[in-house]
């Protein structure tokens, strides 16, 4: 077994994602690796009011340049990979990539080798009103294979909503499970095979609930696992 290389992780959109994202990492790396090994991390944790008043404003130019240079803060410190704990930060998946010279594990290759293994071609996504009216994700799954369908248009606010107002401050309602039933309902209805849940709030809602109306992808716990995968590549 290869030594572990340092997984860099731009964290704090929101800190519930980022703690998600660590123990996702570290549950993994144990898996992997067995005794009392943990993953090899290094976070660095955004005030994400700053973030969120950007988005809200759509300068997402600005978003960019604030990770890209928490990117490069991370290979400084000696981050052999980095990665993104949020979906839609992926918006300034260029920004990142082109700011550092170690590899960025770009959230759409998990989703998508998840489901090749599955052998899903269309799926349905829920996330962030930015994750779902912006065409970021789905393109970067179009470019890999995989067909994205997202939900109603007329869903995005109250599933924005429940996000920003109740999931990331750890409240979670039966209404908020009401909600993700029924838009998962009208995904699979439309052909999705699956559903990828393209926040960790709305997995962890998904995880509590006793029956699903269908298979779920949850992106975090997807992506750590590529990104264990890679820090114990040769």
């Amino acid at each position: 077994m290869s030594e572990q290389k340092t997984i860099g992780v731009i964290g704090g959109t929101s800190w519930h994602s980022s703690a998600t994202y660590y123990r996702h990492l570290n549950e993994i790396a144990h898996e992997r690796l067995g005794r009392k090994h943990s993953a090899r991390v290094l976070l660095d944790s955004i005030d994400f009011d700053e973030i969120d008043r950007l988005q809200v404003q759509a300068r997402w130019n600005d978003v960019g340049a604030i990770l890209a240079w928490h990117a490069s803060r991370l290979e400084d410190a000696g981050a052999d990979l980095v990665l993104v704990a949020a979906n839609a930060m992926h918006t300034a998946a260029d920004a990142i990539e082109s700011a550092i010279t170690v590899p960025f594990i770009h959230i759409a290759d998990a989703i998508a080798h998840e489901c090749r293994v599955m052998e899903y071609e269309k799926v349905g996504l829920i996330g962030t009103r930015y994750t779902m009216s912006m065409s970021f994700l789905v393109d970067a799954l179009r470019d890999r294979g995989i067909t994205a369908i997202q939900a109603p248009q007329t869903e995005h606010a109250e599933i924005d909503r429940v996000i920003y107002d109740e999931l990331t401050h750890g409240i979670f309602r039966d209404t908020a499970e009401h909600l993700l039933t029924s838009v998962t309902e009208d995904l699979v209805t439309k052909g999705s095979e699956a559903v990828v849940l393209a926040c960790s709030e709305l997995a962890a809602l998904a995880a509590r609930m006793d029956v699903t109306s269908a298979a779920y992808i949850d992106t975090a716990y997807a992506h750590c696992r590529m990104a264990i995968d890679r820090s114990l590549s040769d």
